[in-house]
């Protein structure tokens, strides 16, 4: 049955037809994707009550699957709301301004010597990182330039980071 599928969409669409059949493959796929998860946890478990580390009759586990997706800090985040706040703008900001970040530690360092050219540098190329990822919407591989510059990026915020 799956092959006369794929015939029919490989005969009917061409190269699309290719397209098509490659995207069914992956969504059928995604459901064992959340199965082989879940056989993940079972093993594991199944594993701690062979080796006698769990009680079999004992208590289940103390998170719940879907723990992670509703976290209940809610209320020490209205208690500390101004705190919250401001750990996650400069969180998003270290995001953007990751360069600059990179630039303010080596001034601290080195002093003044030096810090233009950590600072032009990691400014480049990090942009460099953002501005071919929005060029693949151009032209097919610009990722694999845009990570090329991440690549460079990063050697120079572990350069920075030795020193510390």
């Amino acid at each position: 049955m799956e092959g006369a599928t794929a015939t029919a969409l490989l005969v009917a669409g061409g190269a699309d037809g290719l397209t098509a059949l490659q995207t069914a493959g992956l969504l059928s796929g995604l459901p064992y994707t959340f199965l082989v998860c879940l056989i993940c946890v079972s093993i594991w478990r199944a594993v701690k009550v062979a080796a006698g580390d769990l009680d079999p009759e004992g208590p289940t586990f103390a998170m719940g699957i879907f723990d992670p997706f509703a976290p209940q800090p809610y209320n020490e985040i209205r208690q500390h709301l101004k705190r919250t706040g401001d750990l996650f703008v400069g969180f998003v900001v270290n995001i953007v301004m990751a360069p600059w970040t990179v630039a303010k530690v080596n001034r601290r360092l080195n002093g003044s010597q030096g810090s233009w050219f950590i600072t032009v540098i990691s400014l480049m190329t990090f942009g460099l990182f953002i501005l071919f990822h929005i060029l693949e919407l151009s032209f097919n591989g610009a990722w694999a330039i845009a990570w090329f510059w991440y690549i460079g990026f990063s050697t120079i915020m572990t350069a920075v980071r030795i020193q510390v």
